[in-house]
């Protein structure tokens, strides 16, 4: 038991550090979205042929439909949180991003007829209030627009994240990792249509960081993520899932100190409480794609 949650709980603190990761990259998020499928993949095909994992071309069927556009919700999700780390911050992208369980529920709700209660409604509102009190403090160091730009991106990355998983959901019978190589295929040719290909303009730190994303933040994460998913308790699951946003707001403050003030600190709060409370019921029902 203790294992599990030991990988669980790297998984998120390696989770939160992406923005950092991101934002020391340079690169813009079309690039990074690329690169970062693209490492992934070659990582994941390693691995899969390190633990001996047949990899079969896959049949035409609704079940690789459900893969292709939970691979596309994925990455566009990733995409959208990006362009909410350079707008805005790490924390207020971050923030909005983990509104995910809540058009988790509604879509769930609406498109899987599963029930929902009518206080998540009142957790939502929380939600939403504590991101307009966050953001707000922040127009004195951002730009308003460019900082309102960058909130619906981050509601955004919440969104495609809530598709990602509902479409996961719907995914029975191919394993969790060949999973993660298809969608970073999928992901990495998606992106390749929107990308310069002149290498020589991106500096050798910039290869570091995307590197590391692609390995590490991704294929790594990824791996200790399901790895340790079934083996922990439910009731753990929610709690250690916070793990990520601390450390992104952490990482915000140390490495970019960003100015924290009363009002700020308890938008972050109220956001935080109110997706606590729908994640805990998230996680009885949802099957997760890989991380952001």
């Amino acid at each position: 038991m203790k294992l599990p949650i030991f990988q669980f709980s790297l998984s998120m603190l390696i989770a939160g550090t992406i923005g950092v990761f991101a934002m020391k990259s340079e690169l813009t998020p079309e690039r990074l979205v690329f690169f970062r499928c693209f490492f992934a993949a070659i990582t994941m095909l390693i691995y899969c042929a390190y633990n001996r994992r047949r990899i079969q071309i896959p049949k035409i069927s609704m079940e690789l439909l459900y893969v292709i556009f939970g691979g596309l919700s994925l990455v566009s999700t990733w995409y959208c949180l990006f362009q909410a780390f350079e707008l805005a911050s790490i924390t207020i992208g971050i923030l909005c991003y983990f509104t995910a369980p809540f058009y988790v529920l509604i879509l769930g709700s609406v498109l899987m007829r599963e029930n929902v209660q009518v206080s998540m409604f009142a957790w939502l509102f929380l939600a939403f209030l504590g991101i307009i009190i966050a953001a707000a403090n922040g127009i004195d160091v951002i730009d308003g627009a460019d900082l309102y730009i960058g909130v619906v991106f981050g509601l955004l990355a919440g969104l495609f994240y809530a598709i990602a998983t509902l479409f996961g959901k719907k995914i029975k019978f191919y394993p969790p990792e060949y999973i993660s190589l298809l969608q970073m295929c999928i992901g990495a040719l998606f992106f390749s249509f929107f990308i310069d290909f002149s290498l020589q303009s991106i500096e050798l730190k910039s290869w570091v960081y995307v590197l590391i994303l692609g390995i590490v933040h991704t294929a790594i994460l990824y791996v200790l993520f399901y790895k340790s998913l079934k083996s922990i308790p439910i009731i753990l699951i929610a709690p250690l899932m916070y793990i990520e946003p601390v450390i992104a707001i952490a990482s915000d403050i140390i490495v970019y100190k960003s100015h924290f003030g009363i009002m700020k600190f308890l938008g972050i709060i109220l956001v935080l409480l109110a997706t606590f409370k729908i994640s805990r019921e998230n996680v009885r029902i949802t099957q997760y794609p890989d991380k952001e």
